[in-house]
């Protein structure tokens, strides 16, 4: 829809520009047609911004029908997030000049980000049409494919990129990442340990991937390392295509990009240095404070990232991501009221939202409202293992408050959702021990050590088997 939208507006504003200029109007009508656009409040913007963006205008005044500077005005909005500006450049430089396969890809990634799937998907094609080739634009175009859950095209796309460079580690993971959301998390997990050996264990994406597929099977003490060094992942790669953007970050853009780079790189101190200018009260840029958050969570300033999120949700108040990050901040604090209030917030907006779900049964239960956890797992709309998780969690609520059965049901109900749940297996295992079924028990013990025979709650759950036996007679005291 928002697409079909775009297209209806672009397409109006053009009939009304050649209604404007007439048959046989001449060139200055054909270059009136074209006017670059600028942005409403360019006022408003840095310094050094609005002077980057004069100077381009000018140039492009100057320079009459060259593209060189057209294309340079483009990258200057792409780099500062003024997607929509960014498209209505990078559209009149490619009617000029078709065949331009680096505007294409420009064109397809602005469009992606401003929410117009279809047309960055038509763009991509046009790239591979143009530069079969480039590697990037695979990548690339299977991500985007693969957020839009249209898995087998998304690795026909990983699989091009591959084609023309084996050893691509992002479209690799991008396979690996389809197959966990597939549900084959004991494959993903195979194809993770054949790659642990190589230089993918550097990558924060990498450490991200595996501490999913750990937490999925229910090994949530080996997955927190995992995900800890995963907090800063981001898709990428090799692109030299977009490497060049870089150089268009001006003022505010260009801190931010340094701070980013830097933390990717685990030099958590150094990033903060970078962004150190930029946190000041005044500053208005919500980037600025969800990065200033996520650096003094890496820092372990707790306090600060606190202040710096509450900024970045009182700016953008619609972003859930942005309340999700000020409750994990919140909570480090030990401010477990106020997270939970920011979790719900988070819901609010995005009720599929699985990370503020999760973290606010959570903080609930460590704030004894049970009652809330079994509602919250009774009414959620999540599927799979995030289910499963919120299940366990009601079950947990359940138990506390000594309702063995409806403990038991929400159990099943996470098996059901992810059959090798070990957290699951172990509360029906207890659950079972508790209500005397000992060879119930037994039976999901004996399952719990088949899926992981490390599994901590293993000695304690064998020992209370044995227990209940002893007292039924039917082990020698």
């Amino acid at each position: 829809m928002r697409d079909l939208i775009y297209q209806l507006a672009f397409g109006v504003t053009a009939l009304l520009l050649l209604e404007a200029c007439g048959p046989g109007s001449g060139d200055t009508q054909r270059d009136a047609a074209i006017t670059p656009p600028v942005p409403s409040n360019l006022s408003s913007f840095d310094p050094l911004l609005i002077e980057a963006i004069e100077g381009a205008l000018d140039e492009i005044n100057t320079q009459g029908e060259g593209l060189e500077a057209w294309s340079k005005l483009g990258m200057i909005y792409e780099a500062h997030l003024l997607h929509e500006h960014a498209i209505q450049v990078y559209t009149t430089i490619v009617e000029r000049a078709p065949e331009d396969a680096k505007i294409w890809y420009r064109l397809a990634i602005s469009r992606k980000h401003a929410g117009l799937i279809d047309s960055s998907l038509e763009a991509f094609g046009r790239v591979h049409t143009l530069a079969p080739s480039y590697v990037p634009a695979w990548r690339r175009h299977g991500r985007l494919l693969q957020e839009m859950g249209r898995s087998e095209e998304a690795k026909q796309a990983f699989n091009e990129a591959l084609a023309r460079n084996p050893e691509d580690e992002d479209s690799i993971l991008g396979l690996i990442a389809i197959q966990l959301d597939a549900g084959d998390e004991e494959g993903a997990l195979a194809r993770l340990d054949a790659r642990s050996a190589d230089s993918a264990k550097g990558s924060p994406l990498y450490h991200r991937l595996r501490g999913q597929t750990l937490a999925r099977l229910g090994r949530d003490r080996e997955a927190a390392a995992h995900l800890a060094q995963g907090q800063s992942a981001k898709p990428g790669g090799p692109d030299p295509w977009s490497k060049e953007l870089r150089d268009y970050k001006i003022g505010e853009s260009l801190l931010l990009l340094r701070s980013e780079r830097l933390l990717h790189k685990g030099q958590v101190q150094a990033a903060l240095q970078a962004l150190k200018p930029l946190d000041r009260d005044e500053i208005d840029d919500v980037r600025v404070w969800r990065q200033l958050g996520m650096v003094y969570t890496r820092a372990g300033r707790h306090e600060d990232a606190a202040r710096a999120l509450d900024r970045a949700c009182e700016l953008s108040p619609d972003d859930a991501r942005a309340w999700l990050s000020a409750a994990v901040a919140q909570r480090a604090t030990g401010d477990t009221q106020r997270a939970e209030q920011s979790c719900a917030k988070a819901l609010a907006i995005d009720p599929q939202l699985a990370e503020a779900a999760l973290l606010r049964a959570q903080v609930l239960m460590g704030l004894k409202r049970l009652e809330d956890v079994i509602q919250m797992a009774e009414r959620s709309q999540l599927q799979g293992p995030d289910q499963s998780s919120l299940e366990c969690a009601a079950g947990k609520a359940c138990l506390q408050q000594g309702e063995l059965h409806t403990a038991m049901g929400h159990f099943i109900a996470a098996l059901d959702q992810m059959p090798a749940c070990l957290e699951a297996l172990a509360g029906v295992a207890l659950c079972q021990l508790q209500l005397g079924n000992l060879d119930k028990a037994s039976e999901a013990i004996e399952q719990l050590a088949n899926l992981n025979p490390e599994d901590p709650m293993l000695d304690p759950l064998r020992e209370g088997l044995a227990e209940h036996r002893r007292t039924a007679g039917e082990l020698p005291e």
